[in-house]
């Protein structure tokens, strides 16, 4: 079976890191199957530096059908390539994609804003921001419907949400987890990401890009409060030097060490340097961050809202994410009792067994192409 792997319409963030797992994992089961991946330069580069059998080829597409000025001519060039390789079905890692193939379709989504209309993450645009972004999610469901025969989410609320703000059947819509990457296995030893850690320096890990409902700008009102109770301490941050200069303020950078965007196995060496993750996002589908945090044994420290409550359970201690003085008292509860902190981790090494693997993940989605092909 030959399957094409679609994704160009992401550059950074999480689906980067989700695509890039489920092309490693289908590299290395069905080996009978080939896997044709189109992509932007981000992951091209990743991929590349693995190891990749013959039957997984890399297609470098130099710009997005997203952007309309270039859609016409990225799209023929995809269609072109779905003949001259004879793909059977196309897999989108996520949507919408911008593009109809001319075999069927899986179309994976993941933009939490199109299916939470009421979520609090909108108080947080501006009225213009607010109303650009409704249009988007108008904009977006239209092309997922006409260009998609079945669709993926991440999990059962997604789907349910999904399916009422889009009209598309439930029955048109399968549910696929996130997970870790299957590189968090690995012992092998790095190097520090960070610099070396002071005595009784105390790191907080707010892996993310820069996106406005990962509500990083807290940080600005959280840490001058922090600073009052506790004197040691760090926000790690990886974000492009841009961003972080943009967002971070002055006064507070002290207190704030960016590493940049990471690669994954640089992000698991990264992990093994922090003592929390924390997490002020306020509207998700589903981040990895979670079960990378329950399986590195790092105490979540995050949102108190339904979907983080649902994906984490008992293994995180949640705060007000728009209430810096909750957020500090929060921290501070699970740094005066080590009764919480240990508790925390042993909640999330139960819960992210819940989770697939990302082998499972992988095989999942080719059991969908499988019946979905031509």
């Amino acid at each position: 079976m030959i399957i094409g792997i679609n994704v160009t319409t992401h550059y950074r963030g999480g689906a980067i890191q989700v695509a890039f797992s489920i092309v490693e994992e289908l590299s290395k089961i069905e080996r009978e199957n080939k896997y044709i991946v189109f992509c932007l330069e981000e992951l091209f580069t990743q991929l590349n530096q693995l190891n990749l059998p013959s039957n997984v080829e890399l297609i470098l597409i130099d710009n997005s059908p997203a952007k309309i000025s270039k859609r016409k001519k990225i799209v023929f060039i995809l269609e072109q390539f779905v003949i001259i390789k004879k793909i059977q079905v196309i897999l989108t890692i996520f949507g919408p994609s911008y593009w109809k193939p001319s075999v069927p379709h899986i179309c994976g989504f993941a933009d939490g804003w199109c299916y939470n209309p009421d979520s609090i993450a909108y108080k947080h645009l501006s009225s213009h921001q607010r109303i650009k972004r409704r249009l988007l999610n108008i904009y977006k469901i239209y092309h997922l419907k006409n260009e998609g025969q079945l669709f993926f989410l991440e999990t059962d609320d997604a789907k349910k949400k999904f399916a009422s703000v889009s009209g598309i059947p439930e029955n048109c819509i399968t549910v696929v987890g996130n997970t870790y990457n299957a590189s968090y296995l690995s012992e092998e030893t790095q190097s520090l990401v960070l610099p070396k850690r002071d005595e009784g320096e105390i790191r907080f890990l707010l892996l993310s890009a820069n996106q406005p409902n990962k509500n990083i700008t807290i940080l600005n009102q959280v840490v001058p409060l922090l600073e009052k109770k506790i004197k040691h301490f760090h926000f790690i941050t990886t974000l492009p030097q841009i961003d972080y200069n943009k967002i971070i303020l002055p006064h507070i950078k002290p207190y704030v060490l960016n590493t940049g965007p990471l690669s994954i196995k640089r992000c698991v060496q990264l992990y093994r340097e922090v003592d929390f993750s924390f997490l002020p996002t306020l509207l998700e589908s589903f981040t990895a961050t979670y079960p990378e945090s329950m399986f590195m044994k790092k105490p979540i420290l995050t949102s108190d809202l339904p979907f983080a409550k649902d994906l984490c359970r008992d293994a995180a201690l949640y705060f007000n994410p728009i209430s810096p003085i909750n957020i500090v008292e929060t921290i501070m509860k699970v740094l005066s009792d080590e009764t919480i902190y240990q508790k925390l981790i042993s909640n999330g090494q139960q819960r992210v067994k819940d989770f697939p693997s990302a082998s499972q993940r992988a095989r999942l989605l080719l059991d969908l192409c499988i019946k979905t092909k031509v």
